[in-house]
């Protein structure tokens, strides 16, 4: 059989052709160009009021938080139902957006988590609840955080309540003693110096100025020393042994111990025993007078320019004295690699280095209050706290706040004391003292 003869016998092929040209093509998958339109309007719309309503949920929340601190209930009320307001606007943009997407899609509306027996309605309340029910939590958190803070500034409040009414009671007592005691004599103080006279205050004054330079120049030690690596943990032994300090920080208050001691001690005699005086002795009100003179005079001077003009002066001298007690030799190589300041005063001169000028400072201050001190028809009397003995606050004050009452709640001992103490009459100038919080009594 021929090819020919098999197509010749063979069905038609042009009738299921037609058929397969005539069967209706599967349904395109290109989305409609207006439905893509509508659906990004849809979402423009969206993103706009989201934005607005967050906007005014912020501001709703921060009117929330105004309104507790201080606490208004007003205010808080008001802030509250705002932001109630807002979540719910949010909730309802969500719900709008998936009812109009259902529309433009022509699908069913979808809430969310199918839930049976439940309507969209009770779905949409219940969501708005739970977004509540978190910002509410939230906001209580927020409270707690509030108050606790609100709690430390009322501890703060109450220390600076205390310090006040601490200073208040000060400044009475001293009120009361310038009324009892400084009034009644101000006509014989008028008559016994021609400008002024010393007052209690006045040494009061002197007496601060002092130990804020004393601990300038304690500072400027201490840096030598750890310029020259000294081990100040041995050092600060070598000044008062034993003393069991709170922070290491602490240590130092005995290298301000230090230098008080060497530069106040003498100080009881009217010349600092430079030299055999009986002025005071013979004529007590001339030398009352001269040591306020001198106090006066020097007072505004740079005492550089006084030794250097007068090197031999009692002030000179006493500079000469204070800084061998002060700088030992060993102190001095260490820091300096020489021993020129102690060869320069031994030789009667001053040396111009910024270290002895510092020193300089040091040293007019605490004859500042010297001088003062003997201006007084009583010269006043130096004290200090000996180790051991408990806080006493009538004449003695903590250089660490806080540290009055130790471990077993009782009155702290004394582990050092850092500067004098001084008394005119019935006035006292409290001693700073280091104190010890550890009871030793258990170790």
């Amino acid at each position: 059989m021929s090819f020919i003869s098999t197509i010749g016998n063979s069905k038609p092929l042009l009738p299921a052709a037609h058929a397969l040209l005539d069967s209706p093509s599967p349904p395109s998958t290109l989305p409609d160009p207006s439905l893509v339109v509508v659906r990004v309007r849809v979402l423009e719309t969206l993103v706009t009021n989201i934005f607005s309503a967050l906007s005014s949920l912020k501001g709703a929340y921060m009117q929330l938080q105004a309104a507790h601190s201080p606490y208004d209930h007003v205010k808080h009320e008001i802030a509250d139902k705002a932001v109630v307001s807002e979540i719910r606007r949010l909730s309802g943009l969500k719900h709008s957006f998936l009812e109009r997407d259902a529309i433009v899609s022509g699908q069913p509306v979808d809430y969310g988590e199918r839930q049976p027996s439940r309507s969209p309605e009770p779905t949409s309340n219940s969501q708005s609840s739970n977004a509540y029910d978190d910002a509410l939590n939230s906001f209580h958190s927020e409270i707690q955080k509030k108050n606790a803070e609100l709690e430390s500034m009322r501890e703060m409040l109450a220390e600076s309540t205390r310090h006040r009414e601490k200073l208040e009671k000060n400044v009475k007592r001293l009120e009361e003693w310038i009324v009892r005691e400084v009034a009644p004599c101000s006509f014989e103080t008028s008559s016994t110096f021609d400008i002024g006279g010393p007052t209690p205050l006045l040494l009061e004054s002197a007496v601060h100025n002092a130990y804020e330079v004393s601990k300038a120049f304690t500072k400027l030690l201490l840096s030598l020393m750890k310029a020259a690596q000294w081990d100040l943990d041995a050092a600060s032994d070598s000044i008062e042994l034993g003393v069991s300090y709170a922070k290491r920080s602490h240590q130092k208050y005995a290298f301000e111990s230090y230098v008080c001691q060497q530069m106040w001690n003498g100080f009881e005699n009217d010349s600092f025993y430079i030299f055999g005086s009986l002025s005071s002795v013979l004529d007590p009100e001339q030398h009352q007078r001269e040591c306020f003179d001198e106090y006066m005079d020097m007072k505004a001077l740079d005492p550089l320019e006084l030794i250097s003009v007068n090197p031999d002066c009692v002030f000179g001298k006493f500079c000469h004295k204070k800084f061998l007690q002060l700088v030992h030799p060993k102190m001095e190589t260490s820091f300096f690699g020489n021993f020129e300041h102690r060869n320069q005063i031994t030789e009667g001169s001053h040396p111009n280095s910024q270290f002895y000028q510092s020193f300089l400072k040091l040293a007019k201050s605490v004859w500042l209050v010297h001088r003062l001190a003997f201006s007084f028809s009583s010269p006043a009397s130096i004290f200090l706290a000996p180790r051991g003995s408990v806080f006493n606050p009538k004449c003695m004050e903590s250089v660490v706040p806080g540290m009055e009452i130790n471990d077993n709640n009782e009155l702290a001992k004394v582990g050092l004391t850092v500067m004098p103490g001084f008394r005119v009459d019935k006035f006292v100038i409290k001693c700073l003292v280091y104190l010890e919080t550890l009871d030793r009594s258990t170790e």
